[in-house]
């Protein structure tokens, strides 16, 4: 028995979904905002949405690529011996530079994948476009030095050196890539492989044969599938239950946020700048600042240690009043005004009156 879970951006899209499925636990989310838990699941599937958008997550230290996100996302989430099957744009494989393999390689088996034509998906998405369905099996015990071809590193492509290509997918008869390669005059050269086979289908079937199978790894740990949270008893109970990730809700003049780490009283981020002379001591304010925010960053009473982020400028200004001091930049949360919390307010109301309209429409009786 499977305890199956599903992630799906689009709330139209979701909520078929979740009618269909009604034992599914369905997200309907960006993946980056569902708080599943490291190390958690036994397989991620998944048809990554393509566009050239990068998808920034706090626990990354770099937004990544949307294809590049999922890979990396998706065997984070799975437990040592798990396996990720992914549809992906060829870029993922080829990708000269700050290619997303050279960062799981060292705890990650590439089991195979299979080079598809740019028509596989035209009758069902309408475009033409070239995808790679790759797997992977996770394995934190991975022998270092065990080599494998797909994580070598991209090379020219022999006949248009101005595309790279990944040496897996190399080679005019490479039985993984179900088509013959081209080149096309876009954006300086863009690989691409055209179909000679009217039987697709068949084709896939055949060729996963060469995938290799997973190993076999013990792994009893099973870590809950959603991180959880602490509960704080001084938040209102509805808050508690009802406010969903990363929405702003609130009870009278509290303004209450939920992120993956919880529910929190409402702040906001600010940021206030001075300089300081080459040990660190503060000499000057910027000349932009108010009295007024000078004023209560000096009641918060904060140090660096204290602060979201500080960034001190690598030279001295070598011009103007502030010549030979260093720039300091202090990010720090700072409390939310009158008008801030009016503002959050009306914008938490107009969401659920939003929401309440499209309960209604939803509801059988909705066009009589």
């Amino acid at each position: 028995k499977s305890e199956l879970y599903g992630v799906e951006l689009d709330s139209v899209t979701g909520a078929i979904a979740k009618q269909l499925h009604p034992n599914v636990h369905i997200e309907v989310r960006g993946f980056e905002e569902v708080p599943y838990q490291n190390d958690s699941f036994d397989l991620v599937l998944t048809n990554v949405p393509f566009g050239n958008i990068r998808i920034a997550d706090k626990n990354y230290d770099k937004p990544y690529m949307i294809h590049d996100y999922f890979v990396k996302h998706s065997l984070d989430l799975v437990r040592d011996g798990g396996q990720v099957s992914i549809i992906s744009s060829i870029g993922t494989m080829d990708k000269r530079t700050d290619n997303v393999l050279q960062e799981i390689k060292s705890n990650t088996h590439f089991l195979g994948g299979v080079r598809l034509p740019d028509t596989a998906f035209k009758k069902i998405a309408g475009t033409r476009v070239t995808t790679d369905l790759l797997f992977f099996q996770k394995d934190q015990a991975k022998n270092l030095n065990e080599e494998e071809l797909v994580f070598s590193g991209s090379i020219p492509f022999e006949e248009d050196k101005r595309v790279w290509i990944n040496p897996y997918f190399d080679g005019k008869y490479n039985t993984q890539v179900l088509g013959e390669y081209e080149v096309r005059n876009f954006n300086g050269g863009t690989l691409n492989v055209k179909g000679v086979s009217e039987t697709l289908a068949t084709d896939i079937m055949e060729v996963l044969e060469n995938v290799e199978a997973p190993k076999q790894i013990d792994n009893s740990l099973k870590a809950p599938v959603f991180i959880q949270e602490e509960v704080d008893n001084s938040i209102p109970s509805r808050i508690r239950e009802d406010l969903a990730l990363y929405s702003f809700g609130y009870e009278g003049n509290q303004i209450y946020y939920r992120d993956t780490h919880g529910i929190r009283k409402s702040s906001k981020v600010d940021e206030i700048s001075y300089y300081v002379d080459e040990k660190g001591d503060f000499k000057a304010w910027d000349s932009s600042l108010s009295e007024h925010k000078i004023d209560r960053f000096v009641q918060l009473h904060l140090t660096d240690e204290e602060a979201l982020d500080v960034y001190k400028s690598e030279e001295a200004s070598k011009r103007g009043k502030y010549k030979g001091l260093f720039k300091k930049t202090v990010f720090y949360e700072s409390p939310l005004s009158d008008k801030d919390i009016s503002r959050i307010k009306g914008m938490v109301d107009l969401r659920e009156t939003y929401q309440s309209l499209i309960e209604i429409q939803r509801h059988p009786d909705y066009s009589r």
